[in-house]
């Protein structure tokens, strides 16, 4: 295929389990993310994002493959991604562009036994040096990952046990330090070997040595995930007792299914932990504490975004390069009395920053915008594929944003409903499925009693604090909501692989 000039290059940014509320662009003035608003400056920040699913591996899954999970399979955290399906990385590539990943990808588990399969694996690289491999993985030709948080893995720790092995120590937990138990500290790490700000300065690195074709370049950084534990002067930027923290509403237990309760009270392990810790029994202020150190690695990340913006400006990269900037899914950071993320629902965890950067060499007109529309990283994948002049295989379940980006549609123009699903690793009861639309939220357990449901008014109640599910008040919204959710659920289904013959 003959690449025109036209083509834009793509760069996605991602982080780990940020909530949309920690953006200054999405109404937080307590919080400096100054870069993170510039993309805004030329664009849309979509104040409606959801993701497919709120855990790491299936909901990045669905970002490289347009899919929901339970089509590309990723159902929960743990589970490879199969390579036997199309993937956006893998279509530009095949289409002229060069394709690249930086930071964390988590397309494979971490915790997998070693296996060539698996360079995600910190077992692969403890067992085999892959410091001189860079790929192809999953449509990418060239890969710099790091592995898991607050660790030393894969090429960012192969980079650090080359050049700065001194600092190898410094990822251990502080025993000594406060609050230690509750994966927050200041973190030793000098900044300079930070996984952010190495991060950016191989993509930076990346970049220079890009060749002639348009780029598809993921950067992924693996902040704010809990520990939370930022470097200096990130890890004192905040002063605790000046933080804003949310605090649990004895009404909203009472009416909540009943593992929101149990987690509450530490009776359940939480998704994605090692170990029980009851939200219940955390003070006031060591959640201003954990608030705290969040937002110094939210800006950590911010200003690494900001050395690959000045690079985009300097080299003049930016006049055509589509920006897009989300999250892998939320973090609670104390909303419902919870932190972490896990088997919910709540806007917290599948409600995400997502802000589409338009350069003015694509679009003149269309700048700085909030949409109100429902969408999220289902509609990626067919979003740049339309940019770049790709055909949308029909595996992908997205739609296309395009029209609105370029000021041709509006918001009412977009999706109705919007389908987030669950499958838990660790309890099957945890299973549920969800629908929004409009200004409603319905979330059905199918395997546990009718008790576990969910019914909010994301206008009245945005905090999701009142459940209507057995308002009788609200029966017919009920009813009306089961039925679209089971008619959104038959349409995601899909016949996959394509069929080769009759018989």
């Amino acid at each position: 295929m003959t690449i025109r000039p036209s083509h834009p290059n793509i760069l996605l940014i991602t982080t780990d389990q940020q909530r949309v509320a920690d953006v200054h662009a999405y109404g937080n003035k307590n919080i400096r993310t100054p870069n993170i608003d510039s993309l805004w400056q030329r664009g849309v920040a979509f104040q409606k994002a959801f993701v497919t699913t709120p855990l790491c591996m299936p909901s990045r899954a669905t970002i490289l493959t347009g899919r929901y999970p339970h089509n590309h399979k990723v159902w929960t955290n743990g589970v490879p991604l199969p390579d036997n399906q199309p993937m956006l990385s893998s279509l530009l590539q095949s289409h002229g562009y060069q394709t690249m990943a930086i930071g964390k990808m988590h397309f494979t588990p971490t915790r997998a036994n070693a296996s060539p399969g698996f360079p995600e694996s910190f077992a692969t690289w403890e067992e085999k040096d892959l410091s001189d491999w860079h790929g192809p993985y999953y449509g990418f030709e060239h890969v710099e990952l790091t592995l898991g948080h607050h660790k030393p893995g894969g090429h960012y720790g192969a980079w650090l046990k080359k050049n700065h092995p001194e600092v190898l120590s410094c990822f251990n937990p502080p025993s000594e330090q406060e609050n230690h138990v509750l994966d927050t500290w200041d973190s030793s790490i000098p900044l300079q070997c930070h996984a952010s700000t190495w991060i950016a300065n191989k993509t930076i690195e990346i970049l220079e040595q890009r060749d002639a074709r348009p780029f598809f370049l993921w950067m992924s950084f693996p902040d704010p995930h809990h520990p939370f534990a930022p470097p200096q002067p990130y890890a004192s930027m905040y002063p605790p007792n000046s933080m804003c923290t949310p605090q649990a509403d004895a009404y909203e237990m009472s009416a909540a299914p009943p593992h929101v309760q149990e987690f509450f009270d530490g009776k359940i392990l939480h998704e994605g932990t090692e170990h029980r810790i009851a939200p219940s029994q955390i003070s006031h202020y060591e959640l201003q504490q954990i608030t705290a150190r969040t937002y110094g690695m939210i800006t950590l990340v911010d200003d690494s975004i900001g050395h690959v913006l000045n690079y985009l400006n300097a080299t003049g990269l930016n006049q055509n390069t589509i920006i897009i900037f989300g999250s892998d899914h939320g973090e609670f950071l104390g909303d419902h009395g919870l932190i972490y993320k896990g088997p919910y629902s709540y806007d917290s965890i599948v409600k995400v920053p997502y802000i589409w950067h338009i350069p003015p060499t694509i679009n003149t007109t269309h700048h700085k915008t909030f949409s109100t529309q429902l969408t999220g990283w289902i509609d990626f994948a067919p979003t740049v594929l339309d940019f770049c002049d790709v055909e949308c295989p029909p595996t992908m379940q997205g739609r296309s944003l395009k029209p609105f980006l370029l000021g041709q549609s509006t918001d009412d123009d977009g999706r109705q409903a919007l389908l987030v699903e669950y499958l838990s690793g660790y309890d099957d009861r945890f299973a549920y499925k969800t629908i929004i639309k409009n200004d409603w939220k319905l979330t059905y357990y199918p395997k546990m009693p009718s008790e576990w449901g969910e019914l909010y008014n994301l206008t009245r109640d945005p905090g999701e604090h009142r459940n209507y599910f057995h308002d009788a008040n609200f029966a017919d919204k009920k009813g009306e909501l089961l039925r679209e959710l089971l008619k959104l659920i038959s349409e995601t289904d899909e016949r996959y692989p394509q069929r080769l013959g009759h018989s």
